[in-house]
């Protein structure tokens, strides 16, 4: 027999009675916002469809053209014949006694306006029809940094591009004109993919790889080839809705340990250690960047302020939650989402962020509520297993789908689950106080199985001691989006002066001169949220925190900041591009760790066409693994070896503006074994493409997105509020994983984690070790080079 916990033991707070107001005013009013709501959607929409034009010139157009007519000036034949066409279209020359009749300069407005609303239509297809096809071209990828400048082609192709983006563009304004994601030739595809392979492969395994690839290429390829082909003509993504689906959504294992990723707030800088002023800053910030997403007052991000990127992900970046199948899951999404879900100490609570009036409520109103909270909490109640059910976020799809489905029998939960699918975010409020940066890690990614919904996109934890974290949920989105909320949220706590001297809230809203109880009147109560455990569900929670304690223990974090140099020697002094120059560091790191080369996955954002997210870069080249070769040689000179290495920097750059330009490798083939297996077919090829394992698996967390960004990242006095971006976990049980970032000029960070400590192969500590003796040893390399002469590509 069900249950119910905490409804008597732990105290409860009810959402506040709304005003004594009749059904049909409330109805008036919920109508009243309904429209309000939609007719800005409906603004928007146009708005974007229209862009680069806009209302003023539709405006201009018809008082232009209805004073010409009107004072029969001279017009154009076409604009008379048009007008004409659009008289006789609407019958408005009809004598019959059933139409209305209409004096001339009535006739003449109306022609106008249906003929400026047909032309300024007209004229916005034709230029994002004319910035799409600019846009379609990627060779500006393949300039030189320091030849662009005299490149004439490219000086006309951008001049074309900054003339047909008009100005002021909103969030998606550029998402109609960017082009589909084209479909490789098979046989480039299939060469890079060999190419790829031969420095991991024996000869003979190469050479019978080689044979399988071949036959694909010449037989079952084609046809696979073709249907492709012809999704890529009506899907605005050939890949990314397949990728959702078959990579994250039909996963079944925990994504708590496999898929989600974890990042950080500042390195050594704590804005304020009152811990729930601090929540309150932050539960602040990320409202005001989920409202100018809402209302597309956000600017899309243009690589050099001109090549627009596409902006779908964030729409689903808060709000959204991934919601258990038992064979597949899916995300579900809410527009207005106006609540977060508090937790702590086992307690979850509705926390509404905006007013009776929908105003949203300024930091120290939050601060005010999150204090009352704190102290109902902390003044009594018995800890039960209702505090452990984010804990079935973090076991297995199957396991949570199945339990999911028990706890919806009951209204109570089903009430409760209803409130936390549709949070802008989950919250939580940590006892814990991380010290270490490891400790940092370990606790963002794993906490204590308890206060993470894994489920949700974004997840929040703020400490005793002041320090913030988030765990991100991976499907709805890649981790530039949440770099760049990170960016907006974490300087804006400097910068804005957020908190005062005494670590209190700033009171810098209207709403915060009134005092305490009579604006607590005009706020909605925290609501608490119940649960109703049966001993089956009770039996399952146990055993999810038993996996994902286990989990925890097992895993390794390993978090430093290389100060010694960075991407202003990497570049200047190595001449090398600083992603390709990293890559060829951990490759280096992994020779020395494992005395092997192993496949490495590096992603490359595709943003570069609609719904772009990913493709691979094979970072592991037969250039590659000789210049890491060349680093043991006593038989190679110090100019020797630097070449070695930036040849292989300019391999792994041409393969890096490859995957960025639609011309990878693997999403190309894993698009064609979905449409192997949709055809009820096999191909050994593809399974065996799909076989090998990703063992050493990397990311680079991208540093001011934000164009005109006023944070100085060389600046010593705000260098220590810089984040700390965020990692992730090694996809194999006996590999790394690991993201770095370029900082500035003089700084990397890097995030190191393995799965597995009871693996002798693999060791965080010793891995991360490697990767800063390697950083050392190639700068002795390269300053001998350059002490005895510049060395030649």
């Amino acid at each position: 027999m069900a249950e119910a916990r905490s409804g008597t033991q732990q105290p409860s707070l009810t959402l506040q009675a709304g005003l004594n107001v009749t059904p049909l005013v409330d109805f008036a009013r919920a109508t009243r916002r309904s429209f309000i709501r939609n007719s800005f959607r409906v603004r928007n929409r146009v708005r974007d469809n229209l862009w680069p034009l806009s209302a003023w010139y539709l405006s201009m157009l018809l008082l232009v053209v209805t004073a010409m007519v009107i004072e029969e000036l001279h017009c154009p034949t076409f604009l008379l014949a048009a007008f004409v066409y659009v008289k006789n279209f609407l019958q408005l020359d009809n004598k019959s006694d059933d139409y209305v009749h209409l004096s001339r300069p009535s006739q003449v407005v109306i022609c106008a306006a249906v003929f400026g609303v047909v032309t300024l239509i007209l004229l916005a297809l034709v230029r994002q029809t004319a910035l799409k096809i600019l846009l379609t071209w990627k060779g500006w990828l393949y300039q030189e940094p320091g030849k662009k400048k005299g490149n004439v082609v490219l000086m006309l192709w951008g001049l074309a591009v900054r003339l047909f983006t008009g100005p002021n563009p909103s969030l998606y304004s550029f998402q109609r004109c960017l082009p589909r994601l084209h479909v490789p030739p098979l046989n480039a595809t299939m060469t890079k993919f060999l190419a790829s392979m031969r420095p991991l492969l024996s000869k003979e395994e190469h050479d019978s790889l080689t044979v399988q690839a071949h036959e694909f290429e010449k037989g079952h390829g084609i046809q696979l080839q073709r249907i492709l082909w012809l999704k890529s003509w009506w899907a605005s993504n050939y890949v990314s809705d397949w990728w959702e689906q078959y990579v994250y959504m039909m996963g079944r294992s925990s994504i708590a340990v496999n898929s989600n990723y974890y990042a950080l707030d500042q390195y050594n800088f704590i804005p304020t250690q009152n811990r729930s002023a601090r929540a309150a800053g932050v539960i602040w910030l990320i409202a005001n960047f989920y409202d100018q997403i809402e209302h597309e007052g956000m600017k899309p991000l243009r690589i050099q302020n001109l090549i627009p990127l596409c902006m779908e992900q964030y729409a689903r970046c808060l709000a959204t939650t991934r919601i258990p199948g038992k064979e597949i899951d899916h995300l579900r999404h809410v527009d207005k989402a106006k609540h977060i879900v508090f937790f702590y100490r086992g307690m979850y609570f509705r926390v509404e962020l905006y007013d009776k009036k929908r105003q949203r409520l300024s930091p120290r109103e939050l601060q005010y509520q999150i204090d009352e909270l704190v102290k109902l909490v902390e003044s009594g109640g018995e800890k039960s297993a209702c505090g452990d059910v984010a804990s079935l976020t973090g076991a297995d799809r199957i396991t949570w789908y199945e339990t999911r489905q028990m706890m919806l029998q009951s209204t109570t939960n089903k009430k409760t689950l209803e409130e936390i699918e549709t949070a802008m975010f989950f919250f939580s409020l940590r006892d814990e106080s991380p010290q270490t940066l490891a400790e940092r890690c370990t606790e963002a990614f794993h906490g204590d199985g308890r206060c993470v919904w894994y489920d949700k996109s974004l997840s929040v934890s703020i400490y005793a001691n002041g320090l913030a974290s988030m765990n991100v949920e991976h499907s709805w989105g890649d981790a530039p989006v949440i770099a760049h909320m990170m960016e907006c949220i974490y300087p804006a706590e400097y910068f804005t002066a957020m908190y005062k001297p005494n670590g209190d809230c700033a009171e810098r809203w209207p709403s915060d001169h009134i005092t305490w109880p009579k604006r607590r009147d005009q706020l909605h109560k925290p609501r608490q949220l119940l649960w109703q455990l049966t001993p089956a569900i009770e039996r399952v929670i146990g055993d999810s925190l038993s996996f994902l304690a286990n989990a925890k223990d097992e895993s390794m974090f390993n978090l430093f900041v290389f100060n010694d140099y960075g991407k202003k020697f990497i570049t200047r002094t190595a001449k090398c591009s600083p992603d390709s120059y990293l890559q060829m560091v951990l490759q280096a790191a992994y020779y020395r760790d494992a005395g092997e080369f192993v496949l490495t996955y590096e992603p490359a954002m595709t943003r570069l066409f609609r719904n772009g997210r990913t493709e691979t870069i094979r970072t592991v080249t037969e250039q590659s693994c000789q210049a890491v070769r060349s680093m043991s040689s006593e038989k190679l000179a110090a100019k020797d070896k630097h070449r070695l290495l930036m040849q292989a920097c300019e391999a792994h750059q041409k393969m890096s503006r490859n995957a960025m330009a639609g011309n990878g490798v693997d999403r190309h083939l894993f698009a064609l074994y979905v449409v192997c297996k949709g055809l009820g077919q096999e191909s050994e090829f593809l399974k065996k493409m799909l076989s090998y394992p990703w063992t050493l698996s990397t990311s680079q967390q991208p540093m001011s997105q934000m164009s005109g960004n006023s944070f100085d990242l060389d600046d010593p006095v705000t260098q220590g509020q810089i984040p700390l971006a965020g990692g992730f976990m090694a996809v194999a049980d006996d590999g790394y994983g690991v993201s770095y970032q370029v900082v500035g000029q003089g700084r990397l960070h890097f995030h190191v984690g393995s799965t597995k400590r009871s693996v002798e192969k693999t060791n965080a500590n010793r891995f991360a070790q490697h990767i800063r003796q390697v950083l050392l040893d190639w700068k002795t390399i390269i300053d001998d080079a350059t002490a005895t002469g510049n060395c030649s590509k």
